[in-house]
C-alpha cells in the first residue's frame, strides 16, 4: 500500500473517542495535549481528575477508550476497584490503566477479569500514538 492510500485511509476514518482519568491535572492537561497533536485520530471528550468525573464522563460520553490512572484514590472506586464499574458502565470501552510502578502481578490478575490492560507509565509515547487503533 503506497503512502496516498494509507493517508486517504487515515482521512476517511472516524476519531477515536478517549477519555483521561488522572490524579494529576497537570498531567491530565500533558495527555489532551499529546493527543491533540493527533486530533485527526483521536479525540480527548474528558479529562478529569478523580472519580465522581470519571464515572459521569463515561456515562455521558461513552468514549471507545478510557485511559484510567491506577493512583486516583478520592473514592471508594480508587485504582483497581473502579475497573468493574467502567465495565458495566461502558462495557464496549477499552480501557488502559496506567500504573505508577511496575507491579505486574497486579495487572496480570485484574486484566483478563476486567478486560482491561495495565501499562507502566510513562503513558505517552510515538509508538502509542502512531499505532493504529
Amino acid at each position: 500500500m503506497n503512502q496516498q492510500s494509507v493517508d486517504e485511509s487515515l482521512s476517511n476514518r472516524k476519531c477515536t473517542s478517549l477519555l483521561i482519568s488522572e490524579a494529576s491535572k497537570l498531567y491530565c492537561d500533558l495527555l489532551s495535549t499529546a493527543f491533540y497533536g493527533v486530533r485527526e485520530r483521536f479525540h480527548v471528550v474528558a479529562a478529569v481528575s478523580n472519580t465522581t468525573e470519571t464515572l459521569a464522563a463515561l456515562r455521558e460520553h461513552s468514549p471507545q477508550i478510557a485511559i484510567i490512572s491506577e493512583t486516583m484514590e478520592d473514592g471508594a472506586l480508587a485504582g483497581f476497584q473502579i475497573l468493574p464499574e467502567i465495565r458495566r458502565i461502558t462495557p464496549d470501552s477499552r480501557i488502559l490503566l496506567v500504573m505508577g510502578a511496575p507491579d505486574r502481578k497486579l495487572a496480570t490478575k485484574n486484566s483478563p477479569a476486567t478486560g482491561s490492560a495495565g501499562i507502566e507509565s510513562p503513558l505517552i509515547s510515538t509508538s502509542l500514538l502512531d499505532s493504529r487503533w
